[in-house]
């Protein structure tokens, strides 16, 4: 006799040997199916065997107010005969709208520093006169909140800029040492968009996306560093997770040569302990800033978390050889963006100090984690299937699965590489668990296809959400422990 306890694990295996045996023998729509089925219902998961514990992070966290980019336009009174263009940097609200318009065409999420204070301050004012909402924001302060909700069991640390209304937005029993009630909190304003929405007559959107912008003091200045660093020796984590580098392009050059150092030092520090690190980016306008930042830091942390538009300004700045940038697409497909993680990591494990053995990548259509065979990172599969998923169940705000609410938008066969033609000519299938995997020149690579949301209700966030998922799904060989 079966225990009812054991019921749900028997059925799920059940329904996983029904789903092998009959993959043969559907429909190219029904394989789709299937396969949706498989990456949401996550029967295929698989824990690390020691996971982390303890995760600390840090070090950059705000108040997003979320308004629709369409709207706020509008009620600044901005032009809408604009062209689209990816500025650098927000000079004026003319520049704020060829953004969104850069943004809407290409399905871009983009973040952007704005220069004026005063300015940016109204463009505040005026979203809170409009239909809006404040949220918790920050790449750290957002992965802290995803890791706890996904494992309360877990002892999560935030080290940030957090005042009394970011810490009512945390779960209260995230640690955070540098919480300070009276601080002035950072706003970053989040311009969303549906797919389809227009901007006078040359912008539509092609997708569900945003624009962010900001003008950051205290994350920008990264004044959580020290506090940080200061909590990890009482906290003794299991891993730590970094990220708000990217907020210094919007300092003078030698502020954010200065600080860049510091992150370094930090870096090396960390990972000298032998604690797992993961840097996760975010995007970087300035590629002077990127490239100093790839080569003084992106080395050093053991992985990295980043999406296409983030992999192909690295590849811009750091001008990788072999790429035509001028044909590469805004949303490049597998065979591009296997060629770009083969050169990311092939360039940073030059460095003789280089930690670097695995990156998560994420973009709209599908998601792929790299590991460095014979690397401390294993579990490769477990983690991209649950990047896939959380970027589906939270863009549809849903803990439950309907098959009519996503989509596949991977393609069913694709090249391995655009460059390496003895790497073309290979084929992979996605096997049971919905994965797809392939090695090349010492790398092992895990795609998933993601479950696209077909009406997202909230974009903003989804990149730092997949990363912490996949942190917690991926094994990290030096935790384990006699």
């Amino acid at each position: 006799a079966v225990r009812m306890s054991a019921l749900p694990v028997l059925v799920g295996v059940l329904l996983m040997a029904l789903a092998i045996v009959s993959r043969t023998y559907l429909s190219n729509d029904e394989r789709k199916d299937l396969l949706l089925t498989d990456i949401v219902v996550g029967l295929t998961l698989t824990r690390p065997s020691n996971p982390a514990r303890k995760i600390a992070v840090g070090v950059n966290t705000n108040l997003d107010l979320i308004v629709s980019a369409v709207g706020l336009l509008r009620a600044l009174g901005v032009s809408s005969d604009v062209e689209p263009v990816d500025h650098a940097g927000l000079a004026s609200l003319q520049d704020l709208s060829e953004v969104v318009c850069h943004s809407m065409v290409n399905c871009a999420g983009i973040e952007r520093v704005f220069k004026g204070k005063e300015d940016f301050w109204n463009t505040v004012r005026m979203a809170t006169s409009l239909p809006h909402s404040y949220h918790l924001g920050g790449n750290a302060g957002l992965m802290a909140e995803k890791l706890f909700e996904l494992d309360s069991h877990l002892e999560v640390l935030l080290a940030a800029p957090v005042g009394k209304k970011i810490k009512e937005l945390l779960h209260p029993q995230i640690l955070v040492p540098t919480f300070t009630p009276n601080c002035v909190e950072e706003v970053h304003m989040i311009l969303e968009y549906s797919s389809g929405d227009t901007w006078g007559s040359t912008c539509q959107a092609a997708c569900a996306n945003r624009v962010i912008y900001s003008h950051d003091v205290s994350n920008s200045q990264l004044h959580s560093l020290k506090a940080f660093q200061r909590s990890l020796d009482e906290f003794e984590p299991d891993l730590v997770v970094f990220s708000g580098a990217h907020l210094l392009e919007g300092q003078p050059q030698g502020y954010w040569e200065g600080r860049v150092q510091d992150v370094a030092a930090f870096l090396q520090h960390t990972a000298a302990s032998g604690i797992p690190l993961h840097l996760e980016l975010a995007t970087v306008g300035n590629l002077n800033y990127l490239s100093y930042l790839t080569e003084s830091i992106l080395h050093l942390p053991s992985s990295l978390g980043l999406n296409e538009q983030e992999l192909l300004s690295l590849a811009k700045a750091s001008r990788a050889p072999g790429f035509d940038f001028a044909s590469l697409p805004a949303k490049p497909g597998v065979s591009d963006v296997s060629d770009l993680l083969h050169w990311l990591m092939s360039h940073l494990s030059k460095n003789k100090s280089a930690s670097l053995s695995r990156v998560h990548f994420h973009t709209l259509a599908f998601h792929i984690v790299a590991e460095r065979v014979g690397g401390p990172w294993s579990n490769g599969c477990s983690s991209v299937l649950a990047g896939a998923r959380t970027a589906a169940l939270q863009a549809c705000a849903t803990q439950h699965f309907d098959p009519a609410l996503f989509t596949l938008q991977a393609p069913e066969t694709f090249a391995l590489s655009s460059s390496d033609q003895q790497v073309a000519q290979r084929t992979v299938d996605f096997d049971s668990s919905g994965v797809a995997r392939w090695e090349r020149e010492g790398l092992r690579y895990y795609l998933s296809p993601v479950p696209v949301c077909k009406e997202p209700l909230r974009t903003v966030g989804l990149g730092d959400a997949i990363s912490a998922s996949g942190l917690l799904y991926s094994q990290f060989n030096k935790l384990l422990r006699s």
